[in-house]
């Protein structure tokens, strides 16, 4: 297989024939937030005052190779590039297949040219969501796709006839809001909250899967599917 990124509906080298020289995919750092008090030492974290570390967006930089046969059509070549790189107005979907398994959500922000004749060398820049996200929502189990170092077997469908308890394990580097869909109204206990969800499909802003176990009791007649992916740094 080719090393190649998938963005923007192409493939790098084999639709616009280019050559990964370097990538650079860049940790984020935290976002603290902090302030003095008078007459200790150091500072006070307010960072995790709402649950979590926060992050900013990460750059990822990809610098590429490209030739033509001449000065004139290597011109056009890097027009239709810019044009893919740049032709976004949100962050999309970014595969990177050194990254199996997972994709960023990035926006090609800046690219950068260097003609050597019928050569060319491009450096593409990206602002992307800090964290990578899992291909495949949770529950998957299919065995093709599972990593025994970082993936979870388990079960995110559930049948309810009374009350349940339940465990979701969330093995993300951050909360995660899941999309709840319910055959009949639910209700969910969550460290000692009532959250209320209705038949269909929904999401609660206020519930979150917590990082790891997160031990649950369901309450309702039907089934109940929490689908959610794994995001992590």
């Amino acid at each position: 297989m080719r090393n190649q990124i998938n963005f923007n509906n192409k493939l790098s080298y084999e639709d616009l024939g280019l050559v990964i020289l370097e990538r650079e995919i860049k940790t984020p750092s935290k976002s603290k937030v902090k302030d003095s008090v008078p007459f200790i030492n150091g500072s006070y974290d307010f960072s995790s005052l709402y649950g979590g570390n926060c992050y900013p967006d990460r750059t990822l930089t990809y610098t590429f190779k490209l030739k033509s046969t001449n000065r004139i059509r290597l011109e056009a070549l890097r027009i239709k590039i810019d044009n893919w790189l740049m032709g976004t107005r949100t962050k999309e979907k970014l595969y990177d297949n050194n990254l199996k398994g997972y994709y960023f959500l990035a926006e090609c922000e800046s690219v950068d040219f260097e003609e050597f004749y019928k050569l060319g060398k491009l450096k593409a820049t990206f602002a992307a969501y800090p964290f990578r996200i899992r291909d495949c929502y949770e529950g998957n189990n299919i065995w093709d796709d599972f990593n025994f170092e970082m993936d979870v077997l388990q079960d995110t469908i559930f049948n309810i006839s009374g009350t349940k308890d339940i465990t979701i394990h969330n093995q993300s580097a951050t909360n995660i809001i899941p999309t709840v869909i319910c055959s009949a109204p639910m209700e969910v206990v969550k460290d000692g909250i009532t959250y209320k969800f209705n038949t269909g499909t929904s999401k609660d802003y206020v519930f979150e899967l917590s990082m790891g176990a997160n031990k649950l009791n369901i309450k309702g007649n039907g089934t109940i599917e929490f689908k959610f992916r794994k995001e992590v740094l």
